[in-house]
């Protein structure tokens, strides 16, 4: 999907309830962010347009469909990979998805569900709502990706990183992905489950090697 796509769908999503040149404005603060340098070499437009194709797959299994693609378009607006409090940039994501649909005139009710839905993506507990556990499903599917695809997003990863030392980058991102691995299971939703979960653990275990593997 083109930022142009991704622009168009923006609009005709919002449409409904916020007037074109306040949605005009909100889309350009949204593309601004995504496109900060540096540290977006993953976390960008380009990952949106990634969970938007993986969300057409399954858009008969979404209870609350403007909820969950306003999740998606806002849930890495803000993004430090040098962030030092645990979980701040989703939190600062939802604080901004909050603060401009409020301002756009989305209702509260609707405002706390999609701020719920960014909070989901810390991906430190199973989501507690359907649709929640389909978008970190969705938002967790580039583990099961093809190897070319998977391994050019651990070298984008490394790039948001790259004023880690290596050695240091190694251990933590083996711990992290260590993590992954002990989970019973992890994709929540039986759709991801069955095309992801067995290529996602062959993905992580050859990561976990290789970061822990001298060259």
């Amino acid at each position: 999907m083109s930022i142009q796509s991704l622009k168009d769908r923006w609009f005709q999503l919002t449409s409904h309830f916020v007037a074109q040149d306040l949605g005009a404005e909100i889309w350009q603060q949204l593309e601004s962010q995504y496109a900060q340098p540096p540290g977006r070499a993953y976390h960008n437009l380009n990952h949106i347009s990634d969970c938007f194709a993986q969300l057409d797959q399954v858009l008969d299994l979404v209870g609350n469909r403007l909820a969950v693609e306003l999740a998606i378009f806002f849930h890495d607006v803000v993004y430090d990979s040098q962030a030092t409090v645990p979980f701040q940039n989703e939190e600062k994501s939802a604080e901004v998805a909050a603060q401009l649909l409020r301002s756009a005139g989305l209702p509260d009710s609707e405002v706390h569900i999609v701020t719920r839905l960014i909070l989901d993506t810390r991906h430190n507990e199973v989501a507690q709502t359907a649709d929640g556990r389909l978008l970190v499903d969705i938002d967790l599917s580039i583990l099961g990706a093809q190897a070319d695809r998977f391994w050019n997003y651990e070298d984008q990863i490394r790039q948001e990183y790259s004023w880690v030392e290596l050695s240091a980058y190694r251990s933590r991102r083996a711990k992290i992905m260590e993590g992954f691995l002990l989970r019973d299971r992890l994709y929540q939703t039986p759709y991801f489950y069955e095309k992801y979960e067995e290529v996602a653990r062959h993905n992580l275990q050859a990561l976990v090697l290789k970061m822990t593997t001298d060259n």
